[in-house]
């Protein structure tokens, strides 16, 4: 070591005993085998929890900002957990709209396309009406099949990842009409007056200005973007009479704001579970993200540090670095000199809290990209131990249909699944 003063630093003092760790072993391991229990139910409530770019690193890091590197955000505390693998089928490297039809339609297809197979390429509007072309999402066999359904999302409705539970589309992109090819519907209108869209329970989100025609103004003051004329919320009217924008904040190197956003969503699941009461053993509840982010945490940092501060120190430049810090993105610019070097971050320690402060980035980037790690899975309820292992992640939105006995397939179909259905929603009308 170059100090010789040097002093390794201190663990907290209960754990420093080895009684400790052979206590909470043997707790911990009488926790597994209670919940061991194999819970076959049918699902007739199903809750998916997906959090946009909801990394490993992402989960881990926000333990710490919470308080403790022991801590547990709510949904890991569930019985069953797994890994899942986000890749599209044209890329190593996934986007939203991939990832989500995986999850909500048990197929894997092409980077930035909605609802459709892999034979459709990205823009390409006459292949994704072909019918056979076309996925089905679980909330349309749950409607099928009497059930009630509904999106929730603190980002726009009409973003990737909420669109594929309801429309279909050759691009995520085609969320008003501004670039939409001929003979295709934007995925706006398609929530207004889709076959899914018009029979949703419960629609909640943002993006307005996909709803407004230009000339006019949302209810936010913005302008909208419809170039057809058409105002979509006053069709919707006169009809009428998951969460997690985690993702953002890492696309904007915004490390701070990212585990805010992981925060929300550890309070979320944690209301969403407690308001289920009598409903809880026939609730499968299942927490996930669509992909990873280039997020690290690195170096050095003795137990308890902050975080989103400085944790180690660089003997090659003589300047401290960061924990935290992303491959790439906007960032670059805020932490390197043009000519490579880095800038100090001491002279930046009054903005570490600030949701506004970027963390460094490796590489300039105009948008930090995706990571193509896999994902974890975590799952609560009927059939929530299938979720278990290590499998794509198309394997998710298998397991939701067959614990809720929906679709087409044969286990869905199988006579063990009807009589698990028996049960659940008996005859009114007696046998």
């Amino acid at each position: 070591m170059d100090n010789p003063d040097w002093v390794p630093p201190t663990a907290p003092t209960r754990e420093k005993d080895r009684e400790y760790w052979l206590a909470s072993g043997q707790a911990r391991l009488r926790r597994q085998l209670e919940l061991n229990e194999q819970n076959i139910n049918v699902a007739k409530n199903v809750i998916i929890f997906l959090g946009d770019g909801l990394s490993i690193p992402t989960l881990a890091a926000t333990r710490m900002y919470m308080g403790g590197e022991e801590l547990e955000l709510s949904f890991e505390t569930f019985p069953h957990t797994g890994l899942a693998k986000t890749y599209c089928i044209n890329y190593q490297v996934s986007d939203s709209a991939c990832t989500a039809a995986a999850i909500l339609t048990g197929v894997k297809n092409n980077y930035g396309t909605i609802g459709v197979s892999g034979h459709v390429p990205l823009r390409n509007c006459p292949l994704s009406l072909q019918e056979s072309n076309r996925l089905t999402s679980i909330l349309k066999y749950a409607q099928e099949d009497g059930r009630s359904t509904g999106i929730v999302t603190n980002t726009r409705i009409t973003h990737a990842t909420p669109a594929v539970a309801y429309a279909v589309s050759g691009a995520r992109y085609w969320e008003d009409d501004t670039e939409l090819p001929p003979g295709c519907v934007d995925i706006a209108t398609q929530l207004v007056h889709g076959d899914i869209g018009t029979n949703l329970t419960v629609a909640l989100g943002g993006g307005s200005r996909h709803f407004y025609p230009t000339e006019t103004l949302d209810r936010n003051g913005e302008p909208g973007r419809r170039t057809d004329g058409r105002n979509l919320v006053d069709e919707w009217i006169n009809d009428a009479v998951g969460r997690g924008r985690i993702d953002h904040a890492h696309h904007d190197n915004l490390a701070k704001l990212a585990l805010d956003e992981t925060v929300e969503l550890h309070r979320a699941v944690e209301s969403a579970v407690q308001q289920l009461d009598e409903s809880v053993q026939e609730t499968l509840v299942l927490v996930t993200a669509d992909h990873s982010h280039t997020f690290t945490i690195g170096g050095y940092p003795v137990r308890g540090n902050d975080i989103l501060s400085t944790g180690d120190f660089s003997r090659i430049d003589r300047m401290p670095f960061f924990t935290l810090a992303y491959a790439n993105g906007p960032s670059y610019a805020d932490h390197f000199y043009e000519n490579g070097g880095r800038r100090n971050p001491d002279d930046m320690r009054d903005r570490f809290h600030d949701p506004d402060f970027t963390y460094p980035a490796g590489v300039p980037y105009e948008d930090e990209t995706h990571g193509g790690d896999d994902v974890a899975v975590f799952a609560k309820g009927p059939w929530a131990h299938i979720f278990s292992g290590l499998y794509e992640q198309h394997v998710i939105g298998h397991g939701l249909l067959f614990a809720a006995c929906l679709g087409p397939d044969t286990f869905q179909q199988s006579d063990a699944c009807r009589e698990r259905l028996r049960g659940a929603f008996p005859d009114p009308n007696g046998p």
